[in-house]
């Protein structure tokens, strides 16, 4: 089939924002597309965008995992591509996609992934995000906090649709869903993951603390890596610890100053001086914050 379908699935709330994305999937070059948005609850607004969408609702599921596998499962098409409702595609984003995994897709599952642009306070920033795809046989967390600073966001993500159905997302997973989900991606025999080096994506950036739940997540985040942990080189988890953990600890307001003080000791410890570097950075990270939030209080 020259043009397969492919299905597109939006998770989200159901705000206003969800309009923006449906739109820049309307936009695409390619035409052969279905899309399924997969609401938490129902629609906040009413407009004619959503004349040609499938509408599910999650029945309040409160879990993006949750939703993705409800479209996962009504999906039709031979492929599929995930969005989240406040990011944004290129127009020739699933053009480019299908086009590159026709000339590259010879047998097993096939996953691609472009660069992104982040989106910061409605500005697209003019930095491209990653600079080089994954190599072969290097894990996904090596790649993410390595030398190699990867980078792979859910509204990237473009494969056939049998490695979305036999690979479902952990519905018990909250945060860190899209690279759990690659982590156990890349234990399926003969995944082929490819990456296209151009700009095709755009993904909203919120700061810490804007998001539900962000109190005591960088707990949650501490568990979720420690499944993991066996697999990463000793710098990358560094570099997590850095900037996943402290970065999150820092603005847990839920702690007193000497359980805030006691965890930024341990997690330091666990950073090491050895990755001096990356310990640098920390201690600058951790003066900074101290600065602003007596600037703050004065």
């Amino acid at each position: 089939m020259d043009f397969p379908l492919v299905s597109v699935i939006i998770t989200s709330m159901g705000k206003e924002i969800l309009k923006r994305s449906i739109k820049s999937v309307l936009e695409q070059t390619y035409t052969n597309i279905e899309i399924i948005v997969v609401v938490d609850n129902n629609l906040l607004f009413t407009d004619n965008i959503t004349k040609n969408v499938k509408v599910i609702s999650a029945c309040e599921a409160h879990n993006a995992n949750k939703s993705r596998n409800i479209g996962i499962e009504e999906a039709k098409g031979e492929y599929i591509a995930l969005l989240d409702d406040d990011d944004l595609w290129h127009p020739d984003k699933i053009r480019i996609q299908v086009e590159q995994m026709k000339s590259v897709h010879k047998k097993g599952y096939y996953f691609s992934y472009v660069q992104t642009a982040l989106i910061k306070q409605g500005v697209i920033d003019g930095h491209a995000y990653p600079k080089r795809g994954i190599k072969k046989n290097e894990k996904i967390l090596n790649y993410f906090f390595g030398h190699s600073k990867g980078f792979i966001q859910s509204s990237s993500f473009f494969g056939d649709s049998q490695l979305f159905k036999i690979n479902r997302f952990d519905e018990k997973v909250t945060k860190h869903q899209d690279w759990d989900w690659l982590i156990n991606a890349q234990k399926l025999p003969e995944l082929n993951i490819d990456f296209i080096p151009h700009v095709l994506t755009y993904y909203t950036v919120n700061s810490v603390g804007t998001s539900v739940g962000t109190k005591q997540r960088w707990k949650y985040s501490e568990q979720w890596f420690a499944n993991y942990q066996d697999t990463v080189t000793e710098y990358a988890k560094a570099n997590f610890y850095s900037k996943i953990i402290l970065r999150s600890l820092l603005y847990d307001n839920s702690l007193t100053p000497t359980e805030k003080k006691f965890e930024i000791k341990r997690v330091l410890n666990i950073i090491s001086i050895r990755h001096s570097l990356t310990y640098f950075k920390s201690l600058v990270k951790i003066i900074l914050f101290v600065s602003k939030s007596e600037n703050n209080i004065s």
